[in-house]
């Protein structure tokens, strides 16, 4: 304040805010131009479904396949190998009332987490699913007890009432096994003489491709809710296949979109403490009573007079 005036400089500088931003702007606008062109021929397909939501569709589809892989990946330590485990996993659900993401693949993980060979995932889920249709359990279900049992190095008690309580027989299945009668088998349970290898066993001899319930899944994909989850499963896959190359191709321009908002930091940072400035100025002023005064000169500058 200078001979009874008080004065306020307020400089805004948007320029560097604002040009980053337009960039960043300009480049997720061409993410959803290349979404929307891409997904034009699928979205003929599918009942007039808007091509914007078919084309975001299938890359959540195709990001779910992609996090199923590197999870894998890490398990069995090889792409290569996680590709191949893949691809066996696709096949099974296209042909079963199950489907990959929400049931196959989770009960693959437990299984490997289980130290079962990823040589031997296909025989172990396939007879643990024709056992889950024919008892009519959920697969997470009956493979999580299952996976269990392997952890354990045996089947005790608790494992043989939670497969008895899921409608499994598990009573014949591992007597019939063992060679000994059902009245044995908690005893033998209780000492602990029945194996992991048993019941891995007793569920290949029960459900196994020439098991008394090596159908059961055939069966269950042939029923009316088998037929929808397996349309549903085959839909997943084409769905993938379409969005895996328009999410590799998309990628760069995210990346590029990120690197853009990220550098926009500093001047947000700093636009932000000049308008804090500013604001602070002008409560001042309001308390002393010179807010007339700014409004008055800013008018003036911009071009209005009194």
């Amino acid at each position: 304040m200078t001979d009874g005036t008080l004065s306020y400089a307020i400089e805004l500088g948007t320029k560097g805010f604002l040009g980053p931003l337009s960039r960043a702007t300009t480049g997720l606008a061409r993410f959803t131009a290349k979404a929307v062109a891409v997904a034009a021929p699928i979205a003929a397909a599918t009942a007039g479904a808007g091509a914007l939501a078919v084309a975001m569709k299938s890359v959540n589809k195709a990001a779910e396949f992609e996090g199923l892989q590197v999870g894998i990946k890490n398990l069995l330590g090889s792409e290569k190998a996680a590709k191949g485990l893949l691809d066996q996993l696709q096949k099974f659900e296209a042909q079963t009332p199950f489907t990959l993401v929400s049931e196959i693949a989770p009960l693959a993980r437990q299984l490997l987490n289980a130290k079962v060979a990823a040589r031997d995932m296909l025989a172990e889920v396939t007879a643990i699913g024709n056992v889950a249709a024919g008892a009519n359990v959920e697969l997470g279900q009956l493979g999580a007890i299952y996976s269990q049992a392997l952890n354990k190095g045996k089947v005790d008690g608790e494992i043989i009432m939670r497969l008895a309580e899921a409608g499994v027989p598990v009573f014949s299945m591992l007597a019939q096994t063992l060679g000994t009668t059902e009245d044995k088998i908690m005893d033998l349970a209780s000492s602990g003489k029945i194996g992991a290898d048993v019941l891995r066993k007793a569920f290949q001899d029960l459900g196994g491709a020439t098991g008394a319930w090596g159908k059961m899944m055939e069966e269950q994909s042939q029923t009316w809710n088998g037929l929808l989850s397996t349309t549903k499963g085959n839909i997943d896959q084409l769905m993938i296949a379409f969005g895996t190359p328009v999410m590799n191709g998309l990628k760069p321009m995210l990346q590029e979109a990120i690197q853009l908002v990220q550098g926009l930091k500093p001047q947000a940072e700093a636009l932000g403490q000049t308008i804090g400035k500013g604001l602070m100025i002008g409560f001042e002023a309001l308390k002393q009573g010179y807010l007339d005064d700014i409004l008055i000169t800013s008018v003036k500058i911009a071009g209005m007079e009194f």
